[in-house]
């Protein structure tokens, strides 16, 4: 998927809670990650924008699928 520019894919792992990752495009989006070492993944949360601006309602998460693969 195509990233907003200064929300690039990798900001939805970096553990900073001020940055995120932000699609370009606003239907069938998706994003992957490889981890460097083997991780075992105890969780995955999800979190959107908050707040009715526009541009936030806009970046709503309504429907969500996880894949993972060893």
């Amino acid at each position: 998927s195509i990233a907003t520019a200064g929300n690039e894919g990798y900001r939805a792992f970096d553990d900073v809670a001020s940055s995120w990752w932000a699609a370009g495009g606003t239907t069938n989006q998706w994003l992957a990650y490889v981890f460097p070492q083997p991780v075992s993944v105890a969780q995955v949360a999800l979190t959107s924008a908050t707040g009715l601006s526009a541009t936030n309602l806009n970046r709503q998460v309504n429907n969500c699928r996880i894949e993972w693969s060893d």
